[in-house]
């Protein structure tokens, strides 16, 4: 079983409605008995389980996998004392509208914070261009997916109308501004702000929705949004397009996973994007080369290696790693609490909690073998908020072995940057450092280049490929240092606020790319599948011009850039 889901099983009300992903048996369509389907994605759905029933509908012969909700976040960048050398005074040239502009597309995006009162989201009239939004941490009216609440144009018009519009509809996106404006809506004015003096997106015709996302309860398992709730909102915006052609931009991650292309939400965006024509998803590759997140290395037969893992003094969060290797190694594995003499060790198929002297769980070390979405074997280390901090010590020796890779990659952490745990710089690898749901097969996934041009370098902290399984992530780059984009509103104003505010990361160059796709899927003609118009996107790219080695796996396939397509001969239909 999924450790994640595992702990969900280890404590809370046994009637409590948990929210989860099944995927099922081939040949099989039916889910288990008292099992709810909230969103279908081919063989996969999101699901309703009562908490007592985990382990039934686990082992139910219809499910071939049942994973537990798993966070995610925004973040910005993290700059070293080096890398900040590298700063440009005066970041990147504007973004350029292209082509019919998205007219007749509708462009979404899951994020935190959407300011409606920013004229970036009112046509020239000061109406609104925002089809929906849905806040799924209000409290409100929604039958289908049971939670949150769904804004209509008409009723954010009608609270634009108001001296007070944030009052008067309920939302307000100063509650995710962390002191910068709130990230969802720098991200949405990259891909399709209205143009105005000084700002603007690539599809500023383009119609939007917004998803503010939220997690359910789970007991800390969770913070600002979750996976179940990603799909979920990906499924809303495919309703709210109706037959129109859309692209749906998240510019949100994590670290963990196996990246290979093959968790459940990896496969569900795969499905998703198979099942019918003029839908692109965009991704931000990640933030991470600079993390401290990842280690890699390879055993020998009776070959040791020691993971050290430092967790901070004072940090009372959760704290969480992974390891992955192959299914035709067995590993032997043992974990040492800081200061401790004696490991614990854990089998294959095993699990053992760690304990203090007054008998509470401090730690738990699972040994999973075959994951039913990768095959491989699974290692995974929960640190309570109680864990003793210092330097964890995992040991690694390799009883069988065939192919003796493997891979560890340290989770964010769900409270601050200051409580992240880290490797020690003389062991953490920057390579293989693309967020966990950006390694998937079909969605196109994005990295921060420094610049606009084909000569660029990576950003310094733009994540770095390939997944786990050498395939080249990101797909593509685009501008994403210093960019300038709307500011929200701040959280003590009760009217519109409209600045600007420079942001850095791959969640800026995301939205370039979503917008450049949206702008293209209002010139293409409709009917085409995701393979087509991945290639199609791909064309717009512009090679890198002399690039280093070291950094083609944080820049993909080439540059995308609004500004080089406007002032280049390429047209979105040409062949």
């Amino acid at each position: 079983m999924d450790p994640a889901l595992r702990e969900l099983l280890a404590d809370g009300d046994p009637d409590e409605i948990i929210e989860a992903i099944v995927r099922l048996a081939p040949g099989t369509n039916e889910l288990p008995e008292g099992v709810c389907e909230i969103s279908r994605f081919a063989e996969i759905a999101t699901v309703r389980i009562r908490r007592s029933d985990i382990e039934r509908v686990w082992a139910h012969p219809s499910t071939r996998s049942l994973k537990a909700p798993r966070a995610l976040q925004f973040d910005g960048p993290e700059m070293s004392p080096e890398s900040l050398s590298q700063l440009f005074d005066d970041g990147v040239r504007p973004r350029v509208p292209l082509g019919n502009r998205g007219k007749g597309v509708v462009v979404g995006v899951i994020d935190w914070g959407f300011d409606f009162g920013h004229p970036a989201f009112r046509d020239q009239n000061g109406r609104s261009r925002i089809r929906a939004l849905w806040d799924q941490g209000a409290k409100g009216p929604s039958p289908r997916f049971g939670y949150g609440k769904v804004h209509t144009r008409a009723d954010i018009n009608a609270a634009l109308n108001t001296s007070r519009p944030y009052t008067a509809l309920g939302y307000h996106p100063g509650k995710s501004d962390r002191g910068a404006g709130a990230h969802g809506t720098h991200v949405a004015d990259i891909a399709a702000g209205t143009t105005r003096p000084g700002g603007g997106g690539v599809a500023p015709e383009a119609d939007l929705v917004f998803v503010h996302l939220a997690s359910g309860p789970l007991s800390g398992l969770a913070n600002l949004g979750d996976s179940v709730r990603l799909l979920e909102a990906i499924d809303f915006i495919a309703e709210a397009a109706g037959d129109q052609p859309f692209v749906i931009n998240m510019s949100i991650g994590r670290h963990g996973g196996p990246h290979t292309g093959l968790t459940l939400v990896e496969q569900a965006f795969d499905r998703f994007l198979e099942a019918a024509p003029d839908r692109l998803l965009v991704q931000s590759a990640g933030n991470y080369y600079l993390a401290r997140a990842h280690t890699s290395g390879r055993l020998q037969p009776g070959g040791t290696h020691v993971i050290e893992w430092q967790t901070n003094p004072g940090d009372r969060t959760p704290n969480e790693i992974e390891i992955w290797y192959s299914d035709r190694d067995t590993f032997e594995v043992q974990i040492t609490p800081p200061g401790a003499n004696k490991a614990v060790a854990v089998k294959l198929g095993d699990a053992r909690g760690l304990y203090q002297k007054d008998g509470s769980e401090v730690a738990r070390l699972y040994h999973r073998a075959y994951d039913p979405n990768t095959p491989d074997h699974h290692i995974e280390a929960f640190l309570g908020p109680e864990a003793p901090s210092g330097t964890w010590k995992i040991e690694l020796k390799g009883q069988i072995i065939e192919d003796g890779r493997w891979h560890a990659w340290i989770e964010r952490d769900s409270g601050s940057r200051r409580n992240q745990s880290r490797l020690p710089n003389s062991s953490a690898d920057p390579r293989h450092t693309i967020g966990s749901i950006c390694n998937g097969f079909l969605p196109i996934a994005v990295g921060a280049a420094a610049e606009d041009s084909p000569t660029a370098r990576p950003a310094p902290f733009a994540s770095s490929g390939p997944t786990r399984d050498g395939r080249q992530k990101p797909d593509l780059a685009a501008p994403g240092f210093r960019i300038q984009a709307a500011k929200s509103t701040p959280r003590w104003s009760s009217s519109p606020r409209p600045r600007t505010v420079k942001m850095s990361g791959a969640s800026q160059a995301a939205p370039h790319v979503c917008g450049i796709a949206a702008a293209m899927l209002s010139d293409l003609p409709r009917g085409l599948g995701i393979h087509d118009l991945r290639a199609h996107l791909f064309n717009l790219a512009r090679p890198w011009q002399r690039p280093r080695q070291a950094d083609l796996p944080r820049l993909g396939a080439g540059l995308l850039s609004s500004r080089l397509i406007a002032g280049g001969d390429t047209e979105f239909s040409k062949e």
